[in-house]
């Protein structure tokens, strides 16, 4: 069952994702979700009793999201039975939000903060690597080629 609330159309922030839920997790718990998160605003959610999880999309005009993010925390430390990372985007800037059981939440920002790093070291690594290639393309060029006398070889 989903259900689409629109309290206003235009966003600068974005959050959305799935969260797997409780057994005990029912749509009208949604829509508590839906009373708690801030005006104006577009809410999307669906349920997947089979999957057990519940699909959250919320778009905001403003992009201090403080209040979303605040009620999102509140709904999954009440029906989150997992954690789950969540796409969120503000003003452009794509991020990644650690949603759902505190200890699943911790261990998600740990892999996150990894990736992060990883990330920057291969960008360095590239920065590296492009200014050792553009070293050698210059050294290329300005020495002149050896000739055989220089280099003792003889071709005869």
């Amino acid at each position: 069952m989903s259900l689409h609330y629109d309290k206003r159309s235009a966003f600068g922030y974005e959050i959305r994702g799935a969260l797997p839920v409780r057994a005990d997790f029912r749509r009208t718990h949604g829509d508590e979700l839906v009373g708690n998160l801030p005006d104006p605003s577009t809410v999307y959610f669906a349920t997947d009793t089979v999957t057990q999880t519940c699909l959250i999309s919320v778009r905001c005009p403003y992009p201090d999201s403080t209040e979303v993010e605040d009620a999102l925390v509140r709904f999954a430390q009440r029906w989150a039975a997992a954690g789950a990372i969540f796409y969120r985007q503000c003003m452009g800037e794509m991020s990644f939000f650690p949603l759902g059981l505190p200890a699943h939440v911790k261990l998600l920002a740990e892999l996150d903060s990894e990736r992060i790093r990883h990330a920057a070291e291969d960008e360095r690594t590239r920065f590296v690597r492009s200014r050792i290639q553009d070293q050698l393309h210059e050294a290329a060029h300005d020495k002149p080629l050896l000739s055989s006398t220089q280099t003792g070889v003889d071709h005869a």
